[in-house]
This record gives C-alpha cells, structure tokens and sequence, in this order.
C-alpha cells in the first residue's frame, strides 16, 4: 500500500497540544514520508503535519531532489490536498497558502539510521503552530518554530500517525 494510518477514531481534538518524537532504526527507505494526522473529521477532511526526504512522490512533491528534506503542512478537503506551508533547503521555490521556505537552514538530514525529531503541535481556535528540535543549527538542541498558520476549515478531530510507501 501506498499510505498507512495509526490513529484513534473515537479521539477527538479541538484545542491543546500534541508532542511525540519520530526516530529510525535501520536502514530507512529512500522514499520515506512520515506525518501526523490532526482534526481528522474523516478519511477526506483532516490536516497533516508532513515529514519528507524525496520528492517524486508522496504528498508533498517538486520541492527538489531526492534527499532534500522537507516539511510541509497539508490540508485535505474533500479528498483533494492542499500545501498550506512548506519549509526545505533546496533552494526551489514554490508557492503554498501561508508561505513556501526554500532555504531553511535548520532542516533535518535526509533519513538516516538513529535519526530522532521531536515535534510538538499547537491548536487553539483556528491558529496552528508546529514547532520541531531536530536539524541542523539551534534545532538540534532547541525548540524551533517550524509553522504558525490560521486555518479554519477543521476545528476538531482525530489524530494519529501516517506513513507513506512502509510496509504495513
């Protein structure tokens, strides 16, 4: 399969905070994406906070080649996807609703055996706000604010973790 879910279908969210840490062990797959799931209303509405280290596929694609990080908030309505935020060290640029960084400076390495990134999202009314430690300068030891957005279209929802292109 091509994209695998790991949520609870009775949690329901509106506003708090989520954290968890993401890590390797092995040798990961080149065409790696990971996410996390929020104010999922069903399997055609719901935000994704979208962790990424190839763009031929996946849900976030074009950013720059093959072993570019990237990361990327996404939206799906009605079963069609939206990037509303991006952040990469490609150098490309692009276009996505609420800004498109094509020179982030403290991405993550591309995956690699032992890796770990923390992640932490916020929600409060319609504000969004992911912050990471994992990367390159200051976000290997500290907090860093990778996202703040406003978006109203999910208030409340499910939540959990998403894979793309693993085994199941």
């Amino acid at each position: 399969g091509y994209g695998y879910a790991m949520y609870d279908p009775t949690g329901d969210i509106a506003d708090g905070s989520i954290s968890a840490t993401w890590g390797l062990i092995g040798a990961p797959y080149v065409h790696g994406e990971v996410g996390f799931i929020f104010r999922k209303v069903d399997n055609q509405n719901f935000y994704a906070y979208i962790i990424d280290n190839h763009t031929a596929c996946g849900n976030v694609s074009g950013y720059g080649t093959d072993g570019d990080p990237d990361e990327a908030i996404i939206k799906i309505e009605n079963g069609i996807k939206t990037v509303l935020a991006l952040n990469t060290n490609s150098g490309n640029s692009g276009t996505a609703t609420y800004g498109w960084d094509g020179n982030r400076a403290d991405m993550f390495a591309a995956y690699y055996d032992g890796q770990s990134i923390e992640f932490k999202i916020e929600m409060s009314g319609d504000d969004i706000k992911i912050s990471r430690k994992g990367g390159g300068g200051s976000a290997g030891t500290d907090w860093i604010e990778s996202f703040s957005i406003s978006d109203s279209t999910f208030s409340e929802g499910s939540y959990g973790f998403y894979v793309h292109e693993q085994s199941g």
